[in-house]
Order: C-alpha cells, then structure tokens, then sequence
C-alpha cells in the first residue's frame, strides 16, 4: 500500500468514525422533560407509621414503711367507719409519719377533723388531699364532696 492510499484510507476511517460518533451522540440524546407541580404525577398515598407508645411502667412495689403506712391508713378508715375519730386521727397521724406522700392519710384525717366539727382542721387536711390526688379524678370527687361538707359545717 503506497503513502497516498494509507492516507486517504485512515482519513476515511477517521471520518466514518466522527461521524459515526455524532450519529450515536444525536441518537442517544432524548428530549428533557421538566414537569411542574400541576403535571407532576401524583404519588401515591403514604401510610400512616405509628409507633406504638411503650406501655406504662408499674409502679414500684412499696418500701416497708409505706406497706405499714398503708395498714395504718386502712385501720384509721375503719376506726372512722366505726365512730371513732380521736381514735383514727392517731392513728392516721402515724402512718403519716411513715409515709406523708399518701393522700388517703390527708383525706381520711380531714374527714376524721370534720367529724369532730374542727372544720380549720378539716380544711387544711381536705387542701392536702387535693395536692396529692391531683391526677386522680375518682379521689378528687371524693375530695370535692368533703370540702362542700367543710364549707357547709363550718357556715
């Protein structure tokens, strides 16, 4: 093969090959489409995740003194149940020595104080009950019927 027919022959390979190269670039190229908010198809719905909440921790079980407050609480309920109120409020006044985080002592001592028509008495222990049941609606019934018999006693 002479000079001249090499030459023409890798002049025509390299232009078959450009422009074989913009034939497949122009072939490949496809139109972009951009899409708006309003064209956009729509996406299907989501589901709702819901993560259960963790259930809630039970309560500790009681110190020994608050068992013991607890019996004592439930003997000055009964000794009120009986008519006995001198005898409750000792009684009632030793379990809150053992546990003064129990509004059952306060509301039981109110009603204990009530009875003995000390309605001042009666008052403050009603008061205290009401802070220590103030996230238990079924108490602060109980709460609230006591202090209208307080504030109707001592009128």
């Amino acid at each position: 093969m002479t000079f001249k027919t090499a030459f023409i022959t890798n002049s025509l390979r390299c232009a078959l090959a450009a422009f074989m190269a913009a034939l497949l670039l122009t072939a490949c190229q496809k139109p972009m489409v951009v899409y708006t908010p309003t064209d956009r198809p729509a996406a299907p719905p989501r589901p709702e995740i819901r993560v259960p909440e963790p259930p809630p921790r039970p309560p500790p079980p009681p110190t020994p003194q608050q068992a013991a407050a607890r019996q004592l609480t439930e003997e000055g309920r009964e000794l009120l149940g009986a008519d006995r109120a001198d005898d409750a409020i000792t009684v009632l006044e030793r379990a809150l020595s053992l546990d003064a985080e129990n509004g059952r002592n306060y509301y039981f001592l109110g009603e204990a104080w009530l009875r003995k028509r000390n309605f001042e008495q009666a008052r403050e222990f009603n008061r205290l009950a009401e802070l220590y049941f103030r996230d238990n609606p079924e108490w602060l019934r109980s709460v609230a019927r006591q202090r209208g018999r307080i504030d109707a006693g001592g009128q």
